[in-house]
C-alpha cells in the first residue's frame, strides 16, 4: 500500500509560502521495497526561464543509528532510541526505517522540466512515480497547473 498525504496550499509550512513561487513541497508518499521502506516528497520549483522542474526528494540521509551512535548511548532506561540532536555538525530531525538518520537537507532524486507548453511530460512523470495512485491527485494536479497557467 502507498501512503500518501497531500500538503496543499491551505496546510503549507510559512517557509513553504515565502517559498511558493520558488520551490514548494506539494506532497509525501512513503514506498517500500521488500526489505526497506522510507519517504519521499514531490517538490515543484519556478526555474527562471518560464520553465518548471518536478522532483522527487528526501530528506538527506546521515548514516545508519547503529554505526554512529555508541552502542551505551543508543537506548535509554525505557529502551527508547535516544536521537542525538547534531551528528558530524548536521541536524538530526529524526529515524527512517528503523535505523537512518535524517537530517533537515532536502536531496533531490530524478527531475523534469517542463513548461506551459509540454504540461504531459509533468503528467507523464508523475504516473511513472506513482504519485497518481494518491486519492489527492486531482487536487495536486490542478494546483501544478494553476501555478503554471499563473506564472508562465
Amino acid at each position: 500500500m502507498v501512503e500518501m498525504e497531500w500538503i496543499g496550499v491551505d496546510r503549507m509550512s510559512k517557509q513553504d509560502k515565502d517559498l511558493a513561487n520558488k520551490s514548494t513541497i506539494l506532497m509525501t508518499m512513503e514506498k517500500s521495497s521488500m526489505a526497506s521502506t522510507w519517504q519521499v516528497m514531490l517538490k515543484l520549483t519556478k526555474l527562471g526561464n518560464k520553465n518548471w522542474e518536478l522532483s522527487e526528494c528526501a530528506n538527506e540521509w546521515i548514516g545508519s543509528f547503529y554505526d554512529l551512535i555508541p552502542e551505551d548511548d543508543q537506548f535509554d532506561a525505557n529502551g527508547e532510541m535516544r536521537l542525538p540532536d547534531m551528528i558530524d555538525g548536521r541536524r538530526v530531525i529524526g529515524i527512517q526505517d528503523g535505523e537512518w538518520l535524517l537530517g533537515e537537507d532536502i536531496v533531490d532524486g530524478e527531475t523534469i522540466t517542463f513548461s506551459k507548453e509540454t504540461l504531459a511530460k509533468a503528467k507523464s512523470f508523475l504516473q511513472e512515480h506513482e504519485w497518481t495512485l494518491s486519492e489527492h491527485y486531482d487536487d495536486l494536479w490542478s494546483e501544478i497547473i494553476r501555478r503554471v497557467n499563473k506564472e508562465g
